[in-house]
């Protein structure tokens, strides 16, 4: 079984210990973040950059069953033995 992050649209396979790596770090980050402020102001100020503890609630996490893993290890390498 492999886990998914999703990154910027790219999903990373990870194992549950490399998942608990990411995890452990993240906890203790910052993130930059806008956030809205309110209507009757100025537009320039309608949102501000703050800095916020990371939610981890935010991550998308799914789950890539060990029979999905190995097909696409095995379309992978016909792939690349056919572009050699």
């Amino acid at each position: 079984m492999k886990l998914i992050l999703n990154i910027n649209d790219k999903a990373m396979l990870l194992t549950y210990e490399q998942m608990e790596a990411v995890t452990s770090i993240l906890a203790d980050s910052t993130t930059v973040a806008r956030e809205y402020m309110g209507g009757n102001v100025p537009e320039a100020e309608r949102y501000k950059t703050l800095l916020v503890p990371t939610d981890l609630g935010e991550l998308k996490v799914s789950v890539m069953d060990d029979a999905r893993y190995e097909s696409l290890k095995l379309i992978t390498k016909l792939h690349n033995e056919a572009k050699q």
